[in-house]
């Protein structure tokens, strides 16, 4: 239970909580360094909030509203932030491993200093970890399989020819699902997707993110029906 009275006390209090569960009459947060960990806020009105440097370890944080909020340097390790508004939040310097990111919204979000920011450096990766995994080097390329569709990264077919990009890459080599597009190995697809068509794709080494046994990467092309490759556009 967050003793909210520690950060506004009376009717301000009150105001605040309001603000926390989406209740008209509500104001705008000051939790900036409040410990909120392991909070229960799905579908908290966090919209343009205070939370510069506030503890939300294993926060609950699905469907909050976090639209222009400030959380620079929050520790959102391992928070559930599905199907968050995150647009346009400030998030430098957060910690995000392990954080639930699956369907948040981070347009115009400031990523800088955090795993998922588009400067950070991707961990160099072993021949043999990719090679161990099912997956074939080719100079600056590697080659493996994913399913023809995904959900995951928006609704999207993986046809013949076709290119893709994430909007997010996380760079975090600790945890298995977090943003980017996916490939793996073709053993590895069939034990886990069986039957489900599958498709050859390639991306460049130096977009590889290995995280336990999964492979993302920022963009993925898909072989054309011919065999060749998509032309690549930067």
């Amino acid at each position: 239970m967050i003793d909210y009275a520690a950060y506004r006390d009376g009717a301000r209090a009150i105001a605040v909580c309001r603000s926390l569960r989406g209740e008209p009459g509500g104001v705008r947060a000051d939790l900036s360094g409040a410990d909120l960990r392991g909070a229960y806020l799905i579908r908290a009105d966090l919209s343009g909030a205070d939370l510069r440097g506030a503890n939300l370890l294993c926060a609950d944080l699905r469907d909050a509203d976090l639209s222009g909020a400030d959380l620079s340097g929050a520790d959102l390790i391992g928070a559930d932030l599905r199907d968050a508004d995150l647009r346009a939040a400030a998030l430098r310097a957060a910690a995000l491993r392990g954080a639930y990111l699956r369907g948040a919204d981070l347009s115009g979000a400031d990523l800088r200093g955090t795993c998922l920011d588009p400067e950070a450096r991707v961990p160099e990766i072993s021949d043999a970890a990719i090679m161990s995994a099912g997956l074939t080097i080719d100079g600056q390329w590697v080659i493996g399989r994913r399913i023809a569709w995904s959900t995951h990264c928006g609704a999207a077919e993986y046809l013949p020819g076709s290119a893709h990009v994430a909007p997010w890459l996380s760079v975090d080599a600790t945890t298995g699902c977090h943003p980017g597009l996916y490939l793996a190995g073709a053993e590895w697809l069939s034990t886990r997707y069986h039957g489900e068509p599958t498709v050859e794709v390639r991306c460049l080494r130096s977009e590889l993110v290995h995280a336990g046994d999964k492979w993302r990467c920022r963009r993925l092309w898909v072989r054309c029906a011919d065999g060749s490759w998509p032309e690549v556009r930067e």
